[in-house]
């Protein structure tokens, strides 16, 4: 089976650190499910002074560039959809890009809760041939 090839593309400072950590994840199941090359590069990508739509542009660009077949990106700053409401991932399965907001994950245990979420990310990236973009609420407070 063919390795996945999976950029992280982090804001600088804590959210690169975190991906750093990420560069020997591995696919939920093991060896059955093939490996994947976890690429990081530490860029700002500023999600607060556009929208979530030009960030997935730009890393859709940045997995052409580095030849990635999937590509996440990791900020500090939050994610909201159209109605205002915290999200802790916008993704476009169709381009197998997404950008995750790590704040959304909590204070507490980051890294692990980090490392989990974009495994299943991921994961199911990985397996989908084709669908609509998805968001996913945090549910808060």
């Amino acid at each position: 089976m063919k390795p996945i090839h999976v950029g992280l593309v982090a804001d600088l400072a804590s959210p690169t650190e975190i991906a750093r950590r990420l560069s020997d994840l591995d696919p939920p199941g093991g060896d059955d499910d093939g490996t994947w090359v976890i690429e990081v590069l530490s860029e700002p990508f500023t999600t607060g002074s556009e929208d979530v739509d030009t960030a997935l542009e730009r890393l859709t660009d940045e997995a052409r560039r580095h030849e990635w077949d999937i590509v996440v990106g990791l900020t500090e700053l939050p994610l909201r959809d159209r109605d205002g409401r915290y999200l802790l991932v916008q993704a476009d399965p169709q381009r197998r890009t997404a950008v995750m907001s790590l704040p959304a994950l909590g204070g507490l245990h980051v890294q692990a809760r980090t490392r989990h979420a974009v495994r299943a990310l991921v994961s199911g990236m990985a397996d989908q041939s084709s669908g609509d973009e998805h968001r996913v609420p945090l549910r808060c407070c």
